[in-house]
């Protein structure tokens, strides 16, 4: 029998959704008001697919009923399950036996329920191994919740396994998106390495979680030139994310740092999906953060920046991002701050910027254009204002991921009192150049930073990554020029 398509044209006056069927075979029950279909069941809607071998769409209740195995694709993603159930009214989904990517991560459970902005899972074994039914390390957690729009997903009543043992034991274990920074700083395994400021150094992160708007992490470490490090970070989320608030403070015998944050979006922060589905798969990429404003407060003591001792007491800022469409975007700032450098130099600074981000891709070529107007008014000083425009071109060929910045300067002109302002900042036309290899057993990447008329190197980085069953990653790194050192086994 060939496939019959057919549009849900008819059904527009009885129910609030449209979708496009296809199917091999179909009837309709008259009395129960649904729609039975079977055979190849495709149905489409807006960026989603879902497929199965047998569907039900109850009209009146305004559900789609699935009990047989199904998949659900979104932008390349994919959802696999058993026994959906897609209430539209109410904009639940439940599903039992699923997987589910999120992020690196591979989640497979004994129920989800999602709802818009926050998704539960039953019985959820988590892992970033792709080697299929036995990784070498997982956590098996009795529940998930799932905050896509905060970024990061918590697992309690956790174990943590190797190769099947039972390890560690976390009440509470959260992870997610890279660009939020307490997810950064986490680690299972301590870091270890060397750098010209803190010299030799082992330190770790330790999360701690008291709901998705309260948590942070707990640092230790031993520092060579500061000794043992003790401290912690706390973040604390209102008003859906709105408001932010991030204070820390560690302690070693001679150093003392603490920094606090607020932050607060005039309107919401990233644009809310007519599909609620798209908490299920929302990533990077996907998440696009909406035109806004944001008036921010901050303080830090001793923070390390670009190899400088900085104190900012007190640090005012007003930003702002306007999407201009789905590959520009334009950021301005405008800030006051009291500066204090080494405990030596001070000044305050009033500080303007505008930055054009432009991201397009052509096949496989990936192009990004920054063009920025940067000023710094310093009392009493030269005032440094600089215009330039930064090419980002990404390209893979064969085995090796190609990536070229070249930076121009239009305009350079002044000087900063601050040794951390001017940190590789100069009128000369720069770019930096990365190769990284990816062999069967090994990825190398060298990467140069350098003046482009001049035999002169801002950096030269080598590292070495040897993956293991496409998990676990041990990597050793080695930075010539400033002579930093480290490795780090990430999972």
């Amino acid at each position: 029998m060939n496939k019959l398509i057919f549009f849900l044209f008819v059904l527009v006056s009885s129910i609030s959704f449209c979708y496009d069927i296809t199917s091999n075979e179909f009837e309709f029950d008259i009395t129960e008001n649904r729609m039975l279909l079977s055979s190849d069941v495709q149905i489409k809607s807006g960026s989603y697919s879902f497929s199965s071998e047998k569907a039900v769409m109850d009209i009146d209740k305004n559900k789609i009923l699935i009990d047989d195995p199904f998949k659900i694709e979104y932008l390349n993603q994919i959802m696999r399950g058993e026994k959906m159930q897609l209430d539209n009214d109410n904009s639940v989904l439940t599903a039992n036996n699923f997987e589910l990517y999120f992020y690196k991560y591979t989640l497979t459970g004994e129920q989800v329920e999602a709802k818009a902005g926050d998704v539960v899972m039953d019985k959820v074994r988590i892992t970033s191994c792709q080697n299929g039914k036995s990784p070498l390390f997982y956590l098996r957690s009795d529940k998930v919740h799932v905050y896509p729009q905060l970024g990061f997903l918590v697992a309690f009543n956790s174990f943590f396994h190797v190769l099947g043992v039972p390890i560690l034991y976390f009440p509470a274990y959260f992870m997610g998106d890279k660009r939020y920074g307490i997810f950064a700083n986490n680690t299972l395994v301590p870091e270890f390495g060397s750098n010209q400021v803190e010299g030799a150094y082992a330190r770790e992160n330790l999360p701690y979680y008291f709901n998705e708007a309260n948590n942070g992490y707990i640092h230790l470490a031993y520092v060579e030139k500061f000794g043992f490090k003790v401290g912690v970070q706390h973040y604390t989320l209102l008003d859906a994310g709105k408001h932010k608030i991030s204070a820390g403070y560690f302690y070693a015998p001679k150093l003392i740092q603490w920094n606090f944050l607020y932050t607060m979006a005039l309107f919401d922060e990233y644009e809310r999906d007519k599909y609620f589905l798209s908490f299920l798969f929302n990533q990077e990429q996907i998440a696009k953060r909406n035109s806004n404003i944001y008036f921010s407060y901050y303080l830090k003591n001793n923070e390390i920046i670009n190899n400088q001792f900085v104190d900012i007491k007190p640090g005012w800022k007003v930003s702002s991002i306007l999407n201009i469409n789905e590959h520009n975007d334009l950021q301005a700032e405008y800030e006051m701050a009291g500066i204090q450098e080494n405990s030596l130099t001070m000044n305050n600074r009033i500080a303007y910027s505008a930055q054009l981000f432009s991201d397009y891709k052509f096949k496989d070529l990936q192009f990004n254009n920054i063009l920025s107007y940067i000023r710094y008014d310093y009392p009493g000083f030269d005032n440094l204002l600089r215009m330039q425009n930064n090419i980002i071109l990404q390209y893979p060929v064969s085995l090796m991921l190609f990536t070229m910045d070249y930076e121009h300067m239009f305009l350079f002109s002044g000087s900063s009192p601050f040794l951390y302002d001017v940190y590789q900042i100069d009128p000369m036309d720069k770019i930096t150049l990365s190769a990284k290899f990816h062999f069967n057993i090994f990825d190398f990447e060298y990467k140069i930073k350098k003046r482009i008329n001049e035999d002169f190197y801002y950096n030269r980085r080598y590292e070495f990554t040897l993956p293991y069953e496409k998990c676990l990653d041990f990597k050793i790194f080695w930075e010539d020029v400033e002579k930093v050192f480290g490795f780090v086994l990430q999972i």
